[in-house]
């Protein structure tokens, strides 16, 4: 069986805790914005898709709201703390919409999923 490995991605030692093989696998994505918040929406971590799409450096996001990537719109109809409230209680919860990224510039339709 050929395995085939990307230098580029540190591949854990032997040993390494089931987490620590998550943290790698998520930090190591390019091409989706990955992050988790905590139930109140604060963010909580950061990963470098994140970085490319939404254009916000880990230590500049990082204990910001996740109200900072709606619409000012969206916003004042309350969907952020309604998926917020769906979220914590059923789990979970997925939604597609309008997003901004830094500098307010409009990123398009997104897909979030969220699940505590």
């Amino acid at each position: 069986m050929n395995t085939v490995t990307n230098m580029n991605t540190p591949v854990p030692a032997p040993g390494v805790h089931k987490e620590e093989e998550f943290r790698i696998l998520v930090t190591s994505v390019k091409g989706y914005a990955i992050f988790m918040i905590d139930p109140s929406g604060l963010i909580k971590t950061w990963n470098d898709g994140a970085k490319n799409i939404k254009g916000y450096e880990a230590d500049e996001i990082i204990g910001k709201h996740i109200s900072v990537f709606y619409t000012k719109d969206d916003i004042e109809k309350g969907v952020v703390a309604s998926n917020l409230e769906i979220a914590k209680a059923t789990g979970s919860f997925e939604a597609e919409g309008w997003r901004v990224k830094r500098r307010d510039f409009i990123l398009g339709r997104c897909y979030f999923y969220c699940h505590l």
